[in-house]
């Protein structure tokens, strides 16, 4: 992976050494090495970038588009808590909110989920929950051609996730749908392969939470209509901007 990063004259240095040990740190998890990038001066704050490549072997890659009608969809792990720390951050809401926060500011990457779902061999297609879950499951959606239907109370959550989204003022269903950030994976099993995939879904820390129907222009979330007919679930849209009349991530 390449590091480009342009940084202020008078930027202390222990922040420049702390940011590199925390990236060689994330990094060794994986075994990827750091090859390059560039360093320059910035006269308007921080700018980090990082790109990272790799390889797969041809033909072995899941991607978004492969979803067939029928096919059943999964998330792994549990979703919203990353939208909640935000949220609980924003509003300087107190104690209690540590682990959500913590989930928000420290993602973990799910690489050695995704090459067990790929040994598998039951996934049709597969992202990683960045933009929310209706906006990331919305791209497999375009990307096969087909339309989903999924239930919001089937969505995995950690238990005191409700209790604690109440304490900010948050409908919990609004932030597991469209919250984003947690970096989990949501994909699709094959139709003819769903009982095989069960046999292994609970050891892997994945949920059935619904699946993918024939009509593209289906996009249907039971026990969640009231929220979604207001417009929640657009999901983060990278060039958005405040006051535009388009709606922001919750």
């Amino acid at each position: 992976f390449l590091v480009s990063i342009a940084l202020p004259s008078s930027l202390d240095l222990d922040f420049v050494e702390g940011l590199y040990s925390g990236i060689s740190a994330l990094a060794g998890e994986s075994d990827a090495a750091l090859v390059g990038g560039d360093t320059s001066s910035s006269e308007n704050g921080i700018s980090i970038s990082i790109t990272v490549i790799g390889e797969v072997e041809k033909g072995r890659a899941i991607l978004r588009k492969g979803a067939r009608p029928g096919d059943r969809i999964f998330a792994s792990g549990t979703l919203g808590s990353s939208a909640l720390g935000l949220a609980a951050l924003k509003m300087g809401v107190p104690g209690g909110m540590d682990s959500f926060i913590g989930r928000h500011l420290f993602p973990v990457h799910r690489v050695d989920l995704g090459r067990a779902l790929l040994k598998s061999g039951c996934v049709t297609s597969m992202t990683d929950v960045s933009d929310g879950l209706l906006a990331d499951l919305g791209h497999i959606a375009q990307s096969g051609g087909v339309g989903f239907e999924i239930d919001v109370n089937k969505i995995p959550a950690r238990e005191d996730f409700r209790i604690a989204a109440a304490a900010v003022g948050i409908d919990p269903r609004k932030l597991v749908l469209s919250g984003g950030e947690d970096f989990e994976l949501v994909f699709t099993v094959d139709s003819g392969k769903v009982s095989q995939f069960l046999a292994s879904s609970e050891t892997l820390g994945v949920a059935e939470i619904g699946r993918v129907l024939e009509d593209p222009g289906v996009r249907h979330v039971l026990n969640a209509e009231d929220l979604v007919a207001c417009g929640i679930g657009r999901g983060y849209d990278h060039f958005l901007k405040k006051g535009n009349g388009r709606k922001e991530r919750g």
